[in-house]
């Protein structure tokens, strides 16, 4: 079509739209989010049960998130790379907090 018409629509920028991909900040975020949650988890559980226990109470607090994201890709807005690590970021703050809260009550308690 001629470039002047009024009917026709830049074709990139409704492509880059449509899909939207993750930045590396995000994907550092979510990554730099799970580190310490995952040491934290790994450091209680293996005071309580052992090697086994820290290294499953490390890979325990990830795949929480990862069910979540996988759970929300029912909807069609949540079905691309950006939307996912966002929901990953959000959901290890959540964790965070909780593992956070987690750790002081154990504190108090002895």
């Amino acid at each position: 079509m001629n470039s002047n018409n009024i009917y026709s629509a830049p074709a990139a920028e409704l492509e880059q739209e449509a899909n939207p991909k993750a930045g590396t900040g995000l994907k550092a975020i979510a990554i730099l989010l799970s580190l310490p949650i995952c040491l934290l988890n790994f450091s209680i559980q293996f005071s309580k049960l052992g090697i086994a226990g820290g290294i499953g109470g490390a890979f325990g607090s990830i795949i929480p998130a990862l069910v979540v994201v996988a759970l929300l890709q029912i909807f069609k807005r949540f079905r691309n790379s950006k939307s996912r690590w966002k929901i990953f970021a959000w959901s290890q703050v959540v964790f965070l907090v909780g593992t956070i809260n987690s750790l002081y009550l154990s504190t108090l308690g002895q």
